[in-house]
């Protein structure tokens, strides 16, 4: 449950993917419409906003940007490179 309020876009998106597929097949059941392709793509939907919902990227993203903020950090300490310049981390 933490996990979805840290990635609340995420969380936001895959809610939003799978609620509109649900609300799209609603509706072509209601008009007669719905056919295999139509179940097809809401499945697949509604499984992509499953996985958009308990997707762990905040975690990734924060290990992997400390990790390249601390290598670029001790590049910087080598001293300048004459050639090139200076390597400074992106800022949050």
């Amino acid at each position: 449950m933490q996990n979805l309020l840290k990635n609340y876009k995420t969380t936001s998106a895959g809610l939003l993917m799978a609620l509109g597929a649900i609300v799209h097949l609603v509706f072509a059941i209601k008009a007669h419409t719905a056919d295999e392709n139509t179940w097809t793509i809401t499945i697949g939907a509604v499984l992509g906003g499953i996985g958009l919902i308990f997707a762990g990227d905040a975690s990734a993203s924060t290990t992997a940007s400390t990790t390249n903020a601390q290598a670029i950090d001790q590049i910087n300490q080598q001293g300048p490179d004459k050639s090139a310049p200076p390597v400074t981390p992106k800022q949050p």
